[in-house]
C-alpha cells in the first residue's frame, strides 16, 4: 500500500463546492514526519508538499495547502534552488512525496492533541498514535468553566474508564464523573468536534491490538458525522461520504460548514464623523439592489421613518447632514432596514474631500474592536484622529482604554493620558465621537453591547506632510470586531498608485510574515502594538494570530488624486460573487485578487471581462496569489468567476483633490467565540 493510500481512511476527491480538505501545514522543516500540525484549506485547495534543496545542500520541506493547478510534481531549479512540488487530493496526504516515505508505522492513527482549550474545534495541533491506542476528547469543569483536552490514550484505558451510555440507538462512552466526559474513537481526526464520532466503515470491535489487549465490546459502526457532530450551519445540508462530509450552503452563506455569511442583509446603521466645517459636504448612501427594494430609513434625530424604492438604477442616496457628528454624544447617523438582501455602503462627496466605506450588517456588530488610524499628518486646521460609535441597544456601557502616543485626549472637561479608560453610556439611536490629534492606533473600545465603529481622519495625506503629493483627504472606515479579523493577506494592485501604506494592527503579541518583491521579512509584534510597511503592486501577509490590516494609497502629483483609507480583508474573507456600486463623480475602478490559476474566466455583468491592467503574482510557499485592476462605470455591477472561485474585490477612484476606496464586500463569520 503506498503512503498516500494510508489516509484514504478519511479522505475523498476534492471537487468544487465540496468539502475543503484538512492537510498538514509546517513551513521549513527537516521532514515530513516531524510535522504536527494541521489546517483547513480553501474551497479549491488540495494538499500540497514541498521539497527544496539549498544551494549548501540542506534539504527543506514545507507542508501546507496549494492551488489545484500550480502542481508541478517535476524537479525544477528556481534561483539555485532545486525544488519539487508534490500534490494530492486526501485528507492528510501531504505527508510524503517527492521521494520521501514518510510515516513507517503503517497502523498509526492522526489524533487533534490540544490541553487546555476552551473551544475543541480550535485545535490543530496532533499527534501519531500507537495500533493500540484511540483518538479521546475529555471535557472538563474547573471553577465552573469548560475546557477540553485531546490526544491518543489506550483502548485498554477507553475501555475500563468508560461505561455505556445510549445515543441515536448506539452506544456513545461517557467518564462516570460529572465533572469529566470522555469519548474515544477510532478513526483519525475523529476526537475535535464535540461528543460525536466521526463515521467509519471499520466497527471498533476489528481494531483489534497485536498485544492482546481486549477491544470495545461493540460491533456497531460509528455514526454518521452528519447526524451526529451536525457540522452544517446556517441551514446548510449536510452530506456524508466516506469518512467525511460536505455541507451544502443555503443562499448567502459559504466556507466549509458553510459558517461566512455574503454579508448581504437587511438592517444596517450608517453613521459618519464629523465634516471639514464650513465645506459643503454632502454626506450618502450607497445601496447595491439587483432587484427593486423597499428601504426603511430613520434618522437618529428625528422619531419617524422615510420609505423609499432603489435598484440598479437607483444606487445613490443623499442624507441629511444631521448626519455628521460633533465630539460627544448626539443623535447623528441613520437605522436602514430593506424587504431583501443588500450591500450599503457611506459616503461623503464634496469637491476634493470625499470618502467612503462597506457598511458592515448590524447583526455582525460585537462588543470589542482595536482602532486602526494614521499620525495626523495634515498640519492644518482638520486634522483630528476620530473614533465614532453608535450602539444596537439602549443602555451601552462603552469602555475605551487610550492608546496615545504622545499627548493627551480631553473628554467632557476631563484630560486622558496614555492607557487611561474614557468610560460612557450610550443609548440607540446616539453617536459617541471622541477626536484628539494623537494617533490612535491600538485603542480598544469595549461594550456591554454590540456597537458600530467607524474610524479615520478628519483630513490627512497618509505621509508627512513635506514629501506627501496631493491634497489632505478625510479617511473614514467601518473597523471590524475583533472576532472577523484573519491571518492570511494579499494586498491588491491599486491603479495609478505605485506608493502604498499598509498598517497592520494587531491585538496579542504576533509573529509576521510579510513578503514584498522578492524581500520576505519576520517581525514579533508586541500585543495593540502596530507594525507599517510601503509597497506598490502586491505583497503577502501572514500571522500567528488573527490581525487587522488597513491600506493607505499614497496621492497622485498635480493633485490628480488624494490618498484614502481601505480595509483589506483576509483570504478567508473573499466571496465567490459581488453585488458592488461604483459613486458619481469620481474616475473609478476595481481591483481584484485571485489564486494565480484562475486570473481568467470573470464575468462582469453578465459579459466576459479581459479589459485589466498588468497582472502581478507574489508566491510565498504554498500561496500563489495574483492581482490585477481594471476600469470601471458608475452605477451597480455584478461580478463573479465561471469557476465559482472566491476571490478579493476592491472599489476606488480618483479626482481632482480627490480619492475614496472600500472592499465591495466580505465574508462575516457567523459563528465566532
Amino acid at each position: 500500500m503506498s503512503r498516500i493510500g494510508l489516509f484514504l481512511l478519511y479522505g475523498s476527491l476534492l471537487l468544487k463546492n465540496s468539502s475543503a480538505l484538512t492537510c498538514f501545514n509546517c513551513p521549513g522543516i527537516r521532514h515530513p514526519r516531524f510535522c504536527e500540525y494541521v489546517k483547513d484549506c480553501l474551497d479549491g485547495q488540495v494538499c500540497g508538499l514541498e521539497r527544496q534543496v539549498e544551494s549548501n545542500g540542506a534539504v527543506i520541506f514545507s507542508l501546507g495547502c496549494l492551488s489545484q493547478n500550480t502542481c508541478n510534481t517535476n524537479p525544477s531549479t528556481i534561483d539555485g534552488r532545486q525544488k519539487c512540488f508534490h500534490c494530492c487530493s486526501t485528507d492528510l496526504c501531504n505527508i510524503d512525496g517527492c521521494g520521501e516515505p514518510g510515516l513507517s508505522m503503517v497502523n498509526d492513527k492522526v489524533c487533534y492533541s490540544c490541553l487546555g482549550l476552551l473551544d475543541p474545534n480550535a485545535c490543530r495541533s496532533v499527534s501519531f498514535c500507537a495500533e493500540s491506542e484511540l483518538c479521546y476528547l475529555e471535557e472538563k469543569t474547573h471553577f465552573g468553566e469548560k475546557f477540553y483536552q485531546s490526544g491518543c490514550r489506550e483502548k485498554h484505558i477507553c475501555e475500563s474508564q468508560l461505561i455505556s451510555f445510549p445515543i441515536i440507538g448506539r452506544r456513545d462512552l461517557v467518564l462516570k464523573r460529572s465533572t469529566t466526559h470522555m469519548s474515544c474513537c477510532g478513526q483519525s481526526l475523529c476526537n475535535n468536534d464535540g461528543f460525536g464520532f466521526k463515521k467509519t466503515t471499520t466497527p471498533l470491535s476489528k481494531l483489534s491490538t497485536s498485544n492482546g489487549l481486549s477491544t470495545l465490546d461493540t460491533t456497531t459502526n460509528l455514526p454518521d458525522v452528519c447526524v451526529i457532530n451536525r457540522p452544517c450551519y446556517n441551514g446548510g445540508t449536510c452530506q456524508s461520504f466516506n469518512d467525511s462530509y460536505r455541507c451544502n450552503c443555503a443562499a448567502g452563506y459559504l466556507g466549509k460548514q458553510c459558517e461566512y455569511s455574503d454579508g448581504k442583509d437587511t438592517s444596517f446603521m450608517v453613521i459618519f464623523q464629523e465634516g471639514i466645517s464650513g465645506w459643503p459636504t454632502t454626506p450618502k448612501m450607497l445601496v447595491a439592489s439587483e432587484n427593486t427594494t423597499r428601504l426603511s430609513i430613520r434618522y437618529f434625530n428625528e422619531n419617524k421613518i422615510q420609505t423609499i424604492t432603489m435598484d440598479k438604477s437607483k444606487t445613490e442616496y443623499n442624507l441629511s447632514k444631521s448626519v455628521l457628528p460633533s465630539d460627544g454624544i448626539h443623535p447623528a447617523g441613520v437605522e436602514l432596514h430593506s424587504d431583501k438582501g443588500i450591500n450599503v455602503y457611506g459616503f461623503v462627496f464634496a469637491a476634493g474631500v470625499s470618502g467612503g466605506y462597506s457598511s458592515m450588517p448590524t447583526r455582525f456588530a460585537s462588543t470589542k474592536y482595536i482602532i486602526p488610524t494614521l499620525p495626523a499628518f495634515f498640519f492644518g486646521l482638520f486634522s483630528e484622529n476620530m473614533i465614532v460609535l453608535t450602539p444596537c441597544y439602549q443602555n451601552t456601557v462603552v469602555s475605551i482604554n487610550l492608546k496615545l502616543k504622545s499627548g493627551s485626549v480631553t473628554y467632557d472637561n476631563k484630560q486622558y493620558s496614555n492607557n487611561d479608560t474614557i468610560r460612557i453610556m450610550v443609548n440607540k439611536y446616539n453617536t459617541f465621537q471622541l477626536s484628539t490629534s494623537s494617533d490612535l492606533s491600538g485603542t480598544m473600545v469595549t461594550s456591554s453591547q454590540p456597537v458600530i465603529v467607524v474610524s479615520g481622519n478628519q483630513c490627512n495625506t497618509a505621509v508627512p506632510d513635506n514629501i506627501s503629493l496631493g491634497s489632505c483627504n478625510p479617511f473614514i472606515e467601518s473597523v471590524l470586531p475583533t472576532n472577523q479579523f484573519d491571518s492570511v493577506f494579499i494586498t491588491p494592485y491599486i491603479s495609478t498608485r505605485l506608493n502604498n501604506t499598509v498598517r497592520i494592527q494587531v491585538i496579542n503579541s504576533t509573529n509576521l510574515t510579510i513578503k514584498t518583491g522578492n524581500k520576505t521579512i519576520s517581525k514579533t509584534i508586541n500585543a495593540r502594538d502596530f507594525f507599517d510597511f510601503y509597497y506598490n503592486t502586491i505583497s503577502f501577509i501572514s500571522s500567528s494570530d488573527d490581525i487587522l490590516v488597513m491600506s493607505y494609497p499614497h496621492g497622485l502629483s498635480g493633485y490628480k488624486g488624494d490618498p484614502f483609507m481601505m480595509t483589506i480583508p483576509g483570504v478567508n474573507q473573499y466571496l465567490y460573487k459581488y453585488d458592488f456600486v461604483v459613486p458619481i463623480g469620481l474616475d473609478s475602478f476595481i481591483s481584484i485578487t485571485v489564486q494565480s490559476d484562475a486570473i481568467n474566466g470573470f464575468l462582469l455583468d453578465g459579459n466576459p471581462s479581459n479589459n485589466r491592467s498588468n497582472v502581478f503574482s507574489i508566491s510565498e510557499g504554498l500561496y500563489n496569489f495574483s492581482t490585477f485592476s481594471m476600469p470601471i462605470k458608475t452605477g451597480f455591477h455584478h461580478i463573479e468567476h465561471r469557476q465559482n472561485i472566491r476571490f478579493g474585490l476592491w472599489v476606488y477612484g480618483n479626482g481632482l483633490n480627490d480619492g475614496y476606496g472600500y472592499p465591495a464586500g466580505m465574508a462575516y463569520k457567523t459563528q465566532t467565540n
